[in-house]
């Protein structure tokens, strides 16, 4: 459940207000009152100031976290931001995963009138009858018929969406609908939800008659009852069938028996449509105790209506009276929450559900408040009922051996009746608090939102949590808290882990307060899960031993194996016998020893059954020397028993031929290749495996290998003798050995088959070959040859099969061993940024299960989602014991960023005058218009500001504009900034830049800046842009208009990053990812140039080469000392950025030098799929109709057809073309200078474009510069093709790096998309501690 109410913002909250008799309804000061209520109506004797209005903060929500936009949300009723997130809050605390495929959530929800839409947004109404699209827009958002489908669009349900409107008992029907839908099986999940919020908050006028209380004050059953009290109410609980609710230990409240509806009709004798009736109701209640099949004798409390009027109380009560039929008196508690909190409208039945429910859950029945002696109507003597105005304990004789029921009556105005049972829940024995849990029990809490600060708080929030249960009469156990937070809750992208070997919560805590969540990045999902299995190696007997006792999946596995050699050969080792030996009996040490391959293969085998169990496929296998037969096993190549034999067999072979050959050795080195293979052309040495770039392995005989080790030793290489008696993989193993191993094979009857699944063979270092894999001789290669590790591994990095990303899967290897075998090299041999490695045990650790389900955890961190909980916990002995008895509980959920999203109704009582419905920017009358122009500016504080708000509304339409909105945050852009700029100076006489709006583009900022420009005063910088006055630089760079400050980096000691402009001039596109860049990152801007002489060569003004030089001079005259430079550009600019590199090398060798360039989809002529080259000056109207489809076809929705359509007409109706589409707005002051303005630009952009054609990419000189290309992952039919191509092709291969992210060419630079390329180039600067 999850609620907000009159003066409490929680569940807890509430039942504390109840318990303790508090009442949340307040009297409003006329302060409050004044904006908002006539100054007549306030002095009124009959006006009552009294209300129950919601503290939670109705205008904050947050946007980011369910996907909506600053602008929508400002144009939501706040019934439908508040009730989807509680919602949300609902569905945390009854553990409810919404991303689990295996529920099917439906939603039922009831709101009231929209007061929001007809209070706040009323005056923004288009009366002109256009259908505007904000009109359009803010009906939607505030029809309370598209409530729940708008709930299930935003967190993904699935079932029915239904919106239930029946007045005052609006919530119960709506719980009676969702239990329906339940049993007919049309949903798992049912989600029953109500809201209810007045605007504005304030009082009423009583008139007598009236259902409203003229003291403000609501006194159910009481003498002194004269009426309701309006409240607000926002609410959800969540339902299940019971069967599956207790089967998956799910925290229950409360059982809902029946819910029975029904409505008076005429026939039955009501006054009026408004007016109760008894009868009716006492139907609807004998329906719901038919349908509960229980007695009303049994019942202990009934949650009346009991909305305090004279008249309807007593019916209510003569109602309930007929349905019980009993000649018991008084025994049965009648209630009504509306004391405490007020009638919440449709809300109100919910309301009285989730009180009843707490009341059965703590079995105590609050006050009901304002009740002194009965309403004189009401005979309770001769009831069942009693009203009490003292809490009463249910822990009584006659309820304690008894399961408690109880009731709730919700009735509609206008007939409606609804009435529920209730059944008190109660657990055999409850998991929390039992204490079948180890106090060294293995646990994984996994914690995880949508954003790094969000993450922050919520972690912060459970630790608080904790702190409070270790003081508790009952303290959560550790495996519920963890049992819910792995199972409970949904995944997002920021996330953090942690493991712990102990059921202590003060060790839980500790382990928490110690979580680093210092530069974690966002988890991005795993393409492959690649299981790796080392070679023939000394496998510890203790870990094996550990594992084998931990864990039944890989006895299981271990004791088939041991089975089958049993089966096979009487003379076999005894395996089982051998790994339960005591560890200091030398003999059995030693045959361990000897036995070597065999114990490697058992126990890989074990733990890839393990790791199967508990992560779900698909997976990739990949074998080192031995390891492949575990491989072989896994793909299907052979069977268990095939590859068992085979192994027991080659072992035996390998032992016996050491009896009669020379002893061996084998050596790893960090060498490379190239220069190890100088070394083994002595027959006495062979290469066994090449592991990495600089990982080689020899093999030969003792005398040969200590003679290499005095060659590497003074040669100054590392090196490290391995355990293995024997060389594998080289000349020693013989002729003799390989047919003597044929034999076996056919001995044994082997037939091998084609693999199930691909896998890369470490023979060849290629996808294994069908044919081959099936052929005696590949498995006397495999004994044979060199393990070619490395050349696998690359083959399988440089292979896609299924991911987006264009420069390789992201993947997780881990190793299957009890060691770190294959740990190091393998992170030698992989792309860091796309790669994971990591081993099931780590080194040195002492507890096996706490080591694997740590690695499992950091595989969760990196992204890894098909982790199947539930096996984990099967997996192993204590775990399983310990997790089939956990249950969800309801513990602390996320944290929301809730930001005000409001948008202010007219105000009443302004000493300025009446509000003016029409914004003057939006008026056609011309006197109007001169009148607004000729305004006497004062201050920031007054009409200055009003204008820059009218001014903002009338280019983006975000209604919510006030004085701190910021124009890029409300939608705005590079075009429409220069039309803000452009109306800006028109109307106020000033000459602002487009450096002044990107630097100050929050209205109370840019506000101050005008007014010193009016004063002839400029002063160094804004607050908000925070630049020390003591810093030469910024002082400097404010006054250079070259330069544009984007972002502001908390230390002014690191380098900033230049941004150059792409095609169009503007510097725009980058202000969303200023955003997301780190913290430390200083962003410039540089302007791009109108006219300047120094352009005006042999190449054009707006040539690559030309603007690069340009740049490279107004980037040295601002930093004169600087050894390197950093460049960002998007497209045309990146391509700019590269010819600023090239310039830069040729110059002497104390120049500047570019250190690194992030190239984003940057193209060349050759990717290109639009050429203005390919137009003749003769048919200049299609180049002008391309540019003007390429600038703003997208976003205003209109063809390249349509463009040159207009275009090959007249000036005039290009201008009306831009009209149409939006493009320019008609009702500006000078709409000529706008399009002059708008086709200037469009003439900057054609000369971009074709500067690229005329561009030639050559080798990049500087083998200084890291150029970081970065390619959009889903090219429109216009963008460019795979552009990286030929850039790739011009700088060294050990110079480019290569990256593909989400998006289009254009979209990449904006939301949602920019926060992950942020995050590259985050990743990127941080790779070299740039920053």
């Amino acid at each position: 459940m999850a609620g907000v109410f009159p003066g409490c913002n929680s569940i807890d909250e509430f039942w504390s207000m109840l318990k303790e008799g508090r009442s949340g309804i307040v009297t409003l000061s006329d302060d409050e009152l004044r904006a908002h209520v006539p100054d007549d109506l306030l002095k009124n004797p009959f006006y009552v100031r009294r209300t129950g209005r919601l503290t939670c903060g109705i205008d904050l929500f947050d946007h980011a976290f369910f996907g909506v936009s600053p602008r929508e949300a400002s144009l939501t009723d706040p019934q439908h931001r508040l009730l989807l997130e509680n919602v949300y809050r609902a569905c945390e605390d009854a553990a409810i995963n919404l991303q689990s495929p295996e529920e099917t959530i439906g939603c039922f929800v009831a709101a009231s009138d929209s007061s929001y839409y007809a209070f706040n947004l009323q005056h923004l109404h288009d009366s002109t009858g256009k259908q505007s699209t904000i009109d359009r827009q803010m009906r939607l958002n505030n029809m309370m018929g598209t409530m729940a489908t708008k709930i299930a669009f935003y967190l993904d349900l699935t079932g029915a969406a239904i919106n239930i409107q029946t007045a005052c008992s609006s919530g119960l029907v709506a719980l009676q609908v969702a239990m329906d839908h339940l049993r007919l099986g049309r949903c798992t999940v049912a989600i029953v939800g109500t809201s209810c919020v007045h605007l504005p908050t304030s009082g009423y006028l009583y008139e007598p008659g009236s259902i409203y209380s003229p003291i403000g004050r609501c006194a159910p059953f009481d003498e002194s009852a004269n009426g309701i009290v309006l409240s607000d109410a926002v609410c959800a609980v969540v339902l299940k069938l019971a069967g599956r609710a207790v089967t998956q230990r799910h925290h229950i409240y409360a059982l809902v028996k029946s819910c029975a509806v029904n409505n008076n009709g005429t026939a039955t004798g009501a006054a009026s449509f408004a007016a109760p009736n008894a009868v009716a109701q006492a139907e609807c209640i004998r329906e719901a105790l038919t349908e509960a099949n229980v007695n009303a004798t049994d019942i202990a409390y009934v949650e009346a209506h009991g909305t305090g009027t004279a008249v309807g109380d007593p019916i209510e009560v003569e109602g309930l009276t007929q349905a019980f039929d009993t000649f018991q008196r008084q025994y049965c508690i009648l209630g009504s929450v509306k004391s405490n909190v007020g009638h919440s409208d449709t809300a109100a039945g919910l309301v009285g559900l989730i009180k009843t429910a707490l009341v059965l859950q703590h079995r105590y029945v609050p006050a009901t408040l304002n009740f002194g002696s009965p309403n004189p109507n009401i005979d309770f003597a001769s009831t069942p009922f009693v009203v009490r105005s003292t809490g009463v304990s249910l822990e009584t004789p006659r309820y304690q051996q008894s399961t408690l029921l109880a009731a709730v009556s919700s009735l509609g105005m206008g007939g409606t009746n609804a009435h529920a049972i209730l059944q008190e829940y109660r657990q055999e024995s409850s998991s929390n608090t039992s204490n079948n849990s180890s106090n060294n029990g293995v646990h994984q809490i996994t914690l995880s939102s949508k954003t790094l600060d969000s993450l922050r708080i919520y972690l912060r929030e459970i630790i608080t949590w904790l702190k409070k249960q270790i003081d508790a009469k009952e303290p959560a156990k550790v495996e519920n808290i963890c049992y819910t937070l792995n199972k409970g809750r949904s995944f997002y992208e920021f996330r953090s882990a942690i493991t712990l070997g102990s059921s202590s919560l003060a060790i839980l805590i500790s382990n928490l307060n110690q979580l680093s969540t210092d530069e974690l990045q966002p988890a991005e999902p795993v393409d492959q899960v690649v299981f790796i299995f080392p070679g023939q190696h000394k496998c510890s007997r203790l870990l094996a031993r550990q594992l084998y006792s931990t864990s039944e999946v890989f006895k299981k596995a271990y004791d088939l194996c041991a089975m089958i050699l049993e089966d096979y050969d009487e003379n076999s080792p005894h395996m089982i016998d051998m790994l339960m030996a005591d560890d200091h009996d030398r003999s059995v040490n030693q045959e361990w020893q000897t036995w070597m391959g065999l114990t490697t293969f058992m126990v890989e085998f074990g733990l890839i059954t393990l790791w199967c169990n508990i992560i779900r496929p698909p997976y990739v296998f990949l074998g080192h020397s031995i390891g492949e037969y575990v491989v072989a096993v896994m793909t299907g190549v052979f069977t268990l028993e095939e590859a068992l034999k085979l192994v027991f067999t080659r072992t035996c072979l390998i032992n016996q031929h050491q009896d009669h050959t020379k002893a061996g050795a084998m050596l790893a080195v960090r060498i490379s290749y190239d220069v190890a293979i100088r070394y083994a052309i002595d027959d006495r040495l062979s290469i066994a495996a090449v592991n990495g770039p600089m990982q080689c392995v020899f093999a030969g005989d003792v005398e040969a290998i200590d003679a290499l080790k005095s060659i590497l030793q003074t040669l100054n290489y590392k090196f490290k003798q391995l355990e293995h008696a024997f060389p594998f993989h080289s000349h020693m193993v013989t002729s003799l050995l390989l047919d003597r191993f044929r034999q076996a094979y056919k001995d044994i009857n082997i037939h091998a088959r084609s693999a199930k699944t691909s896998f890369i063979s470490t023979v060849t270092g290629e996808w294994y070959d069908e044919n081959s894999i099936i052929d005696i001789e590949y498995w006397c290669r495999h004994m044979r040859q060199t393990v070619l590790w490395y050349q696998a591994i690359k083959t399988l990095d440089q292979s896609n099969p299924s991911s987006t990303r264009k420069n390789g899967n992201k993947k997780i290897y881990i190793e299957c061993s009890l060691g770190n075998i294959l740990i190091n090299v393998t992170k030698s041999c992989v792309k860091t940024d796309l790669s994971l490695v990591l081993p099931s045990v780590s080194t040195n650790t002492t507890n096996v299960e706490l080591s694997i389900k740590s690695a499992l955890s950091t595989c969760w961190c990196y992204g890894l989602d098909d982790i199947d909980f539930q096996s984990v916990y099967n997996t192993f002995i204590e775990s399983s014991s310990v997790y089939n008895s956990a249950s969800f509980i309801s513990m602390p959920g996320r944290v929301f960023n809730r930001q005000h999203h409001w948008i202010d109704p007219p105000l009443l009582n302004q000493s300025e005058g009446n509000y003016s419905k029409e914004s003057p920017m939006k008026n056609d009358d011309v006197n109007e218009t001169k009148q607004f122009e000729s305004v006497q500016i004062h201050t920031k504080s007054s009409s200055l500001i009003q204008q820059l708000i009218d001014i903002f509304i009338s280019v983006t339409g975000d209604l919510s504009t006030n004085k701190h909105s910021d124009f890029f945050a409300s939608g705005g852009d590079s075009h429409t900034a220069l039309i803000v700029i452009s109306r800006i100076n028109h109307l106020l006489k000033v000459q602002l830049t487009n450096k002044d709006l990107m630097e100050m583009p929050v209205i109370e900022q840019l506000a101050a800046r005008i007014e010193q420009m009016l004063q002839m005063e400029v002063v160094p910088m804004t607050s908000e842009i925070d630049i020390n006055p003591s810093s030469n630089l910024s002082q400097f760079l404010y006054e250079d208009d070259r330069v544009i400050i984007m972002k502001k980096g908390i230390s002014s000691s690191q380098p900033p990053i230049f941004v150059i402009a792409p095609t169009g001039g503007t510097c725009f596109i980058y202000r969303d990812l200023c955003k997301y860049l780190n913290k430390s990152c200083n962003v410039l801007a540089l302007k791009y140039p109108d006219t300047t002489p120094s352009l005006s060569t042999n190449h054009g003004k707006d040539s690559v080469i030309n603007l690069a030089s340009y740049y490279i001079g107004v980037m040295r005259s601002i930093l004169p000392d600087a050894t390197s430079y950093i460049l960002l550009g998007t497209s045309f600019g990146g391509m700019v950025g590269y010819e600023m590199s090239q310039q830069l090398s040729t110059l002497s060798s104390s120049t500047p030098y570019i250190s690194r360039l992030f190239m984003i989809d940057t193209p060349t002529k050759e990717s290109l799929r639009i050429h203005l080259s390919d137009i003749t000056t003769e048919n200049y109207k299609n180049t002008q109709a391309i540019v003007l489809w390429a600038m703003f076809g997208m976003k205003y929705n209109f063809s390249i057809a349509e463009a040159e359509h207009e275009c090959m007409k007249d000036e005039v109706h290009l201008k009306q073309f831009c009209i149409d589409k939006k493009i320019l707005s008609s009702d500006v002051i000078d709409l000529d200078a706008e399009f002059h303005k708008l086709c200037h630009y469009m003439h900057i952009f054609e000369q971009n474009m074709r500067a690229i054609d005329d561009y030639f990419v050559e080798p990049l000189k500087s083998s200084l510069t890291e150029i970081n290309f970065i390619e959009v992952k889903s090219p429109l039919p216009h963008d460019p093709d795979q552009p990286h191509r030929l850039w790739s092709r011009a700088v060294p291969s050990d110079q480019f790096n290569l990256f593909h992210v989400d998006g289009n060419h254009l979209a990449v630079n904006f939301e949602p998309y920019v926060e992950k390329l942020a995050s590259l180039i985050n990743k990127r600067l941080l790779s070299n501690s740039v920053f």
